[in-house]
């Protein structure tokens, strides 16, 4: 969602309540409640949009930053028991053909780190019978089998992911689009039937339709997630605000609602292994980034 559009989207979320907060008014003309139905829904579809939008390639990139990291590890520590065997029998091929820290694994690009773990498992696998007496396992092998198999699933999703997001993108230009018809075509056109009757509505809706300066619009709730004991980020855990927006944090614990509605919000963290956390009361401010950081307990 670009600037413009998260200001428009604040007008139609101020034109939204004050619409809802007058009931007793806008239900006394069946055009206008009918259009301000559509226009709701409209608003809805758009925060969905936008939550996908700016959440799949972050949650995605993150759970490939993770698989990546599970995979460097298993890999230098199976490698690490294949040189002391190798050592021990003076193979220095085999020792060569496993010598790799985590950082070198960890720096290799994405399409090269698989194949080069996949050395680490043919070696441990060829010499399977020999490593048992190293600790080196069936089970072992089988789950660094599926870790490298989990890394190499994960490495095409994020441009997978990008496509997903354009799609997104498109929706909301159309939905933002469609529900600025609805606004200037009908509701704006039938909102003069209450001038008569109602002309404080009818002023105040004008004033709620006004597009704030897109350049000073930046409403965004953000922080980080981390454990309340290690003080370590969290990665992957769920965070759902009180208006239906969901956020997955990121590999650095960090997680991200933009644009979200300014007013009183609340969040809610879950987190496999953590106590499911609620904040209320946050006060998110127009035009500005609030920051909110939460540390879970186990």
């Amino acid at each position: 969602m670009n600037a413009i559009q998260e200001a428009k989207l604040n007008m139609y979320r101020s034109v939204q309540q004050f619409c809802e907060d007058n009931e007793g008014i806008t239900s006394t003309n069946v055009a206008f409640a009918t259009a301000l139905t559509s226009f709701k829904a409209n608003i809805t579809s758009i925060i969905s949009a936008t939550s996908l939008e700016s959440q799949i390639i972050t949650g995605i990139a993150a759970d490939k930053a993770v698989a990546k990291k599970n995979l460097c590890q298993s890999a230098t520590d199976i490698g690490a028991i294949i040189f002391a065997y190798a050592s021990a029998n003076n193979n220095n091929t085999l020792k060569n053909s496993i010598a790799y820290s985590f950082t070198d694994l960890h720096r290799l690009k994405d399409d090269m780190l698989a194949p080069a773990v996949e050395n680490i498992y043919n070696a441990a696998n060829d010499n399977s019978a020999e490593l048992s007496n190293y600790g080196i396992t069936p089970a072992i092998l089988a789950t660094f089998r599926s870790t490298i198999d989990a890394y190499s699933n994960s490495v095409p999703k994020p441009k997978t992911a990008k496509a997903t997001k354009s799609t997104q993108t498109a929706n909301i230009k159309a939905l933002v689009k469609s529900t600025d018809d609805i606004l200037k075509n009908q509701m704006d056109k039938l909102v003069v039937t209450f001038k008569t009757t109602n002309p404080d509505f009818v002023s105040t809706y004008n004033n709620a339709r006004v597009i704030l300066d897109p350049q000073h619009i930046a409403t965004q709730l953000k922080g980080t997630i981390t454990d309340a004991t290690t003080g370590q980020p969290i990665a992957n855990a769920t965070v759902q605000s009180a208006n239906g927006q969901a956020a997955t944090t990121d590999a650095t614990g960090a997680y991200s609602f933009k644009p979200i509605p300014n007013g009183n919000n609340s969040i809610t963290i879950t987190k496999a292994g953590y106590q499911t956390q609620t904040i209320d009361n946050i006060k998110v401010k127009l035009g500005q980034s609030t920051i909110h950081d939460v540390a879970l307990k186990n």
